[in-house]
């Protein structure tokens, strides 16, 4: 409790909705996911999703699949 105070304002400064917003910022990631940035990759998954693939199904198929790429991991 006493970082969370420490990390936000001290224990005069603190104010909940202000950490509550830093927090949250600082838990964003910097960059996008593969998925939102490989549209292809995206197509692929949701495919197999479709076809009832589990997600690990999906993640030892993909480099069987496209050896090649490694665009096309997850």
């Amino acid at each position: 409790m006493s970082r969370e105070i420490a990390r936000n304002g001290g224990r005069h400064g603190y104010r909940a909705l202000d950490a509550d917003t830093a927090a949250y910022q600082r838990a964003r990631r910097p960059k996008s996911s593969k998925l939102a940035a490989n549209a292809v990759l995206r197509e692929v998954v949701a495919a197999k999703l479709d076809e009832d693939w589990s997600p690990q199904q999906i993640s030892q198929w993909l480099p069987r699949a496209h050896p090649e790429d490694v665009a096309m991991r997850v």
